[in-house]
């Protein structure tokens, strides 16, 4: 199904489109909104290693993992009122470019894939969560409000999260991974054991896959990762 930026409703993502910066920030009140509270909760995360690309914020991590916090506005509203999301990312630009064929954004915050959470989701309630302002907002609030959800509740997130072979465990063992399918759980173990230079291992995991999904269209996507990754397929009988 066709990848898509985070949207008010969430979306499956396809190898063949490309991850991208949310709707445009249509109200000049949420835009302000958005640019203060990133901008403090930037300083607010500084010491555990997160900056400011504006309005996102990320962190790299030693392997080249990105954290990042994605500030997503709503497509709906006008230039007194509006609302905005916060997603939790976490890519890296391998395998943001295997599964896109495309360069990796120059603002991480923008490649949402394979990992993709909304903040509102690790909150207590378990809800997707908006936040709504308008010219009357307390922003120095809002913030406070923000900035302890996304130390409290978003840190332990990415914390799940250490690096890319972390994530290749959970996919080769059947552990959880936000926001991964069952379809995409192989080929994420794939295009990071290629990474890891165990191509071989990668081929077997993608041909067990295309066995399972053999006439399916997901066959093609399988063999697409394949061919990304240098990796000749051939069909099952």
């Amino acid at each position: 199904m066709p990848a898509s930026k985070p949207s008010d409703k969430a979306a499956r993502r396809h190898p063949a489109a490309t991850p991208a910066d949310p709707p445009p920030m249509n109200t000049s009140t949420t835009r302000r909104a958005i640019r203060q509270i990133s901008k403090q909760c930037a300083a607010a995360l500084a010491p555990h290693g997160f900056k400011l690309q504006s309005p996102h914020l990320h962190r790299l991590m030693p392997d080249g993992l990105y954290h990042a916090i994605n500030f997503q506005s709503s497509q709906w509203g006008d230039r007194h009122e509006g609302r905005f999301t916060i997603n939790l990312i976490v890519t890296s630009q391998w395998l943001h470019t295997h599964w896109t064929n495309l360069p990796f954004p120059k603002n991480p915050g923008s490649a949402p894939w394979p990992i993709l959470r909304r903040l509102g989701q690790q909150l207590p309630a378990g809800n997707d969560k908006w936040w709504d302002v308008n010219a009357d907002t307390n922003l120095d609030a809002l913030f406070t409000e923000i900035s302890r959800a996304l130390i409290k509740h978003a840190l332990p997130f990415f914390a799940q999260y250490p690096d890319s072979q972390a994530i290749l465990d959970r996919v080769r063992t059947g552990g959880f991974v936000h926001s991964a399918s069952d379809a995409q759980r192989p080929l994420i173990a794939a295009i990071l054991l290629v990474e890891k230079r165990q191509p071989e291992a990668a081929r077997e995991i993608l041909l067990n896959a295309l066995k399972e999904n053999a006439g399916s269209p997901f066959a093609k996507t399988i063999n697409l990762i394949a061919s990304r990754l240098g990796i000749k397929l051939q069909a099952p009988a």
